[in-house]
């Protein structure tokens, strides 16, 4: 333990410290999100409906429960919420969003190989649901917040109280939206902290390259990414860009520091319960200000999963969070993308190159225009287009160097920076030309897969 250990954050410096890394060690995680509604653009909720004749997710738990064996995950009341896979864990998001967060694999085929059998499986049980589909999008784009249920978890309830408080999009954020995150391993303090600044810097472009969100309770909405736009009405205490990441001499040590002071949402009372943090940091139930409650292992742990910043440090890894919710070519293009540019020194310095000049608030600015505009927003000297296409080169370098061939994943980023189109830009065209403005022509076809959508533009 070092010096900085005696400071009161220092427990979770020592945790970051802890988790590097050897070279040899590094794998990839990935954790995708999924919207459900039924085809005639009916919301997909927890509970089955009152004339039982629509499942909700819920029983989608079960049946996986009982057809694969996965051990199922309860809630304190009782109820299924999550399950065990052998190759990740499956839960649900606020909203019934289905998640599945692989266990971190060597290369990209492993993980292809996972989830192409989780989603196997899935369509096994919705084969006989007659009319459920995932829809491969970013943001529910017809109900409103008031349409969609929250599922049975003590600090959702929590968190819909207050995050109903700090943003206009704050419970949108919960119940409307899906993302993928990308988890790369660093292996020293000093990378951690290059790779962090790095996925913050990059997360404009990321948002352009990937936006799929267009669509807002029946129209679109005006931005390519909404689930961008609706992340920065969320809470501006706990999300966005970090701008403290910048700072000289910025460590694992700021970084914890940072947590320290952060406004939790919740937290575990001495009874094992979630409760309220009433906006109290760890710093404050230190000084005794929440009664109850106290700076333990779980809490403090805790407070690294709730600063929500485009990019964040997870004890061992760097995880992504600038990606919308994908169909499957998309997901992988993705952990392409930001392996081969996070685990390649030269690949970070053309980023720091591109984009290091900007301060935080031309960061800000620039990420705002990326959800708009997608891949032709154009910000002073910074075409998106054009950054978007060298950190993809670049990127393309750093997996070929890997040696697995996952360069072949970024196809479909290759297709589209070439002709500056983003997923949401192919997802507008269709609707206004070959779906005559009708989402639930979309909702239709929104299982086609990315390689015909792209070669019928």
């Amino acid at each position: 333990m070092g010096q900085e250990s005696k400071k009161p954050w220092g427990w979770i410096t020592e945790l970051f410290r802890s988790e590097i890394r050897h070279p040899s060690e590094r794998k990839i995680g990935l954790e995708i999100e999924r919207i459900a509604m039924w085809k005639d653009g009916s919301a997909f909720l927890y509970r089955q409906s009152e004339d039982k004749k629509r499942p909700g997710a819920q029983q989608l738990l079960e049946q996986l429960h009982q057809k694969c064996g996965w051990k199922a995950v309860h809630s304190p009341s009782g109820e299924p919420i999550g399950l065990e896979n052998p190759n990740g864990k499956v839960s649900l998001e606020p909203g019934s969003q289905l998640e599945f967060a692989v266990n971190p694999q060597t290369n990209l085929f492993e993980i292809q190989t996972i989830l192409s059998q989780f989603d196997q499986e899935v369509d096994k049980v919705l084969k006989n649901w007659k009319g459920l589909c995932f829809l491969g999008l970013a943001v529910n784009p017809i109900h409103r917040v008031d349409e969609i249920d929250v599922i049975p978890s003590p600090r959702y309830a929590i968190m819909t109280d207050i995050l109903g408080k700090t943003g206009k999009f704050g419970t949108s954020m919960m119940r409307r939206t899906s993302s993928v995150q990308i988890n790369l391993d660093y292996t020293s303090e000093e990378e951690a902290i290059e790779m962090l600044r790095v996925s913050l810097l990059v997360a404009p472009i990321s948002t352009a390259l990937f936006a799929n969100s267009p669509f807002l309770e029946g129209h679109p909405s005006g931005f390519l990414s909404m689930r961008s736009e609706i992340w920065r009405h969320t809470d501006s205490r706990r999300a966005g860009l970090l701008p403290n990441a910048f700072q000289f001499g910025f460590n694992f040590d700021s970084y914890s520091e940072t947590l320290w002071n952060l406004p939790l949402m919740f937290v575990i009372n001495q009874e094992g319960q979630y409760v309220n943090a009433q906006g109290c940091s760890l710093r404050d139930i230190e000084a005794g200000k929440l009664k109850g409650v106290s700076v333990d292992t779980i809490n403090m742990r805790s407070s690294v999963q709730q600063l929500f910043t485009e990019g964040r440090l997870k004890p061992g890894y760097i995880e992504i969070r600038s990606v919308d919710g994908q169909l499957p070519e998309y997901r992988l293009a993705a952990a392409a993308f930001w392996l081969g540019l996070l685990y390649f020194p030269e690949a970070r310095k053309l980023a720091f190159e591109l984009l290091g000049n900007l301060n935080a608030k031309q960061r800000d600015e620039l990420l705002k225009l990326a959800s708009k505009e997608g891949l032709k927003g154009k910000y002073q000297t910074v075409s998106i287009q054009d950054v978007a296409t060298q950190l993809v080169e670049k990127s393309k370098e750093g997996l070929q160097k890997r040696g697995y061939q996952e360069e072949s994943f970024l196809r479909p980023l290759l297709v589209n920076v070439g002709k500056g189109l983003c997923p949401a830009d192919i997802l507008l065209m269709n609707f206004q030309d070959k779906w005559k403005g009708d989402l639930r022509e979309m909702i239709r076809n929104c299982q086609l897969t990315i390689e015909k959508q792209v070669s019928e533009v």
